[in-house]
């Protein structure tokens, strides 16, 4: 059986090398045909890794516009931050510099309040 399948095999072969060499006019048409698509697929994929190239520089471009978006937004954030901070600060001050004042006032109130009803009735 393996003889008459290498036996087939062979004429297969023959066969086809007789048509390889033969020059008739459809396999001329279809080896003109043939280089023609092989042209086409070649200015294809040029095409296509050209596209490729360009969508790639594109979306390259638009990474960096947008990291410089991001970096802005940042800096405005952290300048918010730092002003939220300052407000915070300042608030505190002011409270603190209230309390103080609040104590001064009670403070000489108190001292009034002494001087007005305990040591004037005592002169008097």
């Amino acid at each position: 059986m393996l003889r008459r399948l290498s036996a087939s095999a062979g004429s297969k072969l023959a066969a086809f090398e007789q048509l390889r060499e033969e020059d008739s006019p459809e396999v001329i048409a279809l080896r003109e045909r043939l280089k023609e698509l092989e042209l086409l697929l070649a200015t294809s994929q040029q095409n296509h890794q050209s596209d490729v190239f360009r969508l790639q520089r594109k979306a390259d471009k638009a990474e960096e516009a947008k990291q410089e978006e991001l970096e802005t937004i940042n800096a405005q954030l952290q300048q918010a931050l730092d002003s939220v901070h300052s407000y915070k600060s300042q608030q505190q001050r002011l409270f603190d510099e209230f309390v103080l004042l609040r104590n001064r006032y009670d403070a000489l109130k108190s001292s009034t309040t002494e001087l007005l009803w305990e040591r004037l009735p005592e002169m008097g």
